[in-house]
């Protein structure tokens, strides 16, 4: 079950569940493999899939829950929870993984703002290898992403396997 939104909203909303629709606030609710598409194939498109998700067309902000994923930008980001506007790009997750076909980062917590290109995690761990345990990766109290640009790490320690090989206070990393 499906419903397309008028060209004023630009939202697909498709669900396995119940899809339930409030005229008045103009929000969405609907579970059971959940996929919320916006503005697909234009440069702006991004994708939400989950358990269960709330949407609301006027603000752009969604709310999903269980098997978070949302996918835009060749970025995919994997949640339990995650808040995302799709016109302003604003993003807040718990218990996050992320990547591209660059580098991979999970960690407790992370906001941020494509606005303003700036994404803030704590309790990280960053590795070029998709995988549960890297051989190598950095493990970071908190981190500063700018996409396609720059990491920054700060009380950071380097570790091969489970051994820590040496302890960074800031790095800096380029992600070109």
């Amino acid at each position: 079950m499906g419903i397309l939104c008028p060209d004023a909203f630009p939202y697909d909303l498709d669900a396995d569940g119940v899809i339930k629709f409030d005229l008045e606030t103009g929000e969405m609710r609907a579970n059971n493999g959940v996929r919320v598409r916006y503005k697909a194939g234009t440069p702006e498109a991004a994708e939400v899939t989950s358990d269960s998700a709330t949407l609301n067309q006027k603000t752009g902000n969604v709310v999903a829950t269980g098997n978070v994923i949302l996918r835009r930008e060749g970025t995919v980001w994997k949640a339990a929870r995650l808040d995302y506007n799709f016109r302003t790009k604003n993003v807040a997750s718990a218990q996050f993984r992320t990547g591209s076909l660059a580098y991979f980062m999970k960690g407790a917590k992370m906001t941020g703002s494509q606005t303003n290109g700036v994404y803030r995690a704590s309790d990280i761990i960053f590795s070029t290898d998709d995988s549960e345990k890297p051989a190598m990766f950095i493990k970071a109290k908190s981190v500063e992403v700018i996409p396609g640009e720059h990491v920054i790490f700060r009380n950071a320690s380097m570790h091969i396997g489970n051994m820590p090989v040496f302890y960074l206070p800031y790095y800096k990393r380029s992600l070109k």
